[in-house]
C-alpha cells in the first residue's frame, strides 16, 4: 500500500469556517498549553468504533499549515431491534441516517463511514462472517463534546484559544487570565 493510500484512511477533506481543511482522527492528546498535541492517530473507521475520539482540523494559512480546531466527540451506543440485510456487495459494515417515528427508530439513507464521523447520530450494522442479515443494530448518538478553536496572527503566532463545551466557553489569550462564560441551560 502506498503512503498516500494509507494516509487517506487517516484524514478526510472538510470545510471549516468556509476554508478547506484536512481532518485527522486521534485517540487522545497531551500538553498543558494550547494548542494541544494530538496523540494516537486513528483511521476514521477506527474512530467510529470507539466511545470517543478527537478530530483535528488543519488548514492552510499565510504562514503555512494552521491547526484551527480540535474537537472531542463522545458517543452513547444502544442496541436496537432493526432488521438490516447484508449489502449486495458483501460489505461487512453498514451505516445509516437515523429516522425517528414517535419512539421508533428506522434506517434512513445509507451513508459512508466518512459521512458518519460528522452526523449527530447514525445506525451501525456490523455483519459477522456468514451472516446475511441482522435483527439488532447499534444506535450511535453523540453524548457529549468539547472543542478547542485556535487563532493565529499572520506570522503564525498563537493569539487566542476558545475552549467550548455544552456548558461553558473559555477564552484563552497569551498573557491574560482565562475568561469563562457559562451557557444558560
Amino acid at each position: 500500500m502506498s503512503d498516500d493510500a494509507e494516509m487517506a484512511e487517516y484524514r478526510l477533506q472538510r470545510t471549516y469556517l468556509g476554508r478547506p481543511c484536512e481532518v485527522y482522527f486521534f485517540g487522545t492528546w497531551t500538553g498543558y498549553s494550547h494548542p494541544v498535541t494530538p496523540r494516537q492517530p486513528l483511521r476514521y473507521r477506527e474512530a467510529l468504533s470507539r466511545r470517543a475520539f478527537y478530530k483535528a482540523y488543519l488548514t492552510q494559512a499565510q504562514f503555512g499549515t494552521a491547526f484551527v480546531l480540535f474537537k472531542k466527540q463522545m458517543y452513547k451506543r444502544t442496541s436496537v431491534e432493526l432488521h438490516v440485510p447484508l449489502a449486495s456487495n458483501g460489505t461487512a459494515e453498514r451505516y445509516f441516517i437515523v429516522l425517528h417515528e414517535g419512539d421508533s427508530v428506522m434506517a434512513g439513507k445509507e451513508i459512508a463511514p466518512q459521512e458518519a464521523v460528522d452526523v449527530e447520530e447514525y445506525l451501525y450494522a456490523r455483519f459477522p462472517s456468514s451472516v446475511d442479515a441482522l435483527k439488532r443494530v447499534e444506535l450511535v448518538q453523540i453524548d457529549g463534546w468539547y472543542s478547542y478553536e485556535y487563532f493565529y496572527n499572520d506570522e503564525g503566532g498563537f493569539v487566542k484559544g476558545v475552549l467550548e463545551s455544552e456548558r461553558r466557553t473559555t477564552v484563552l489569550e497569551p498573557g491574560q487570565e482565562p475568561r469563562e462564560f457559562i451557557k444558560e441551560q
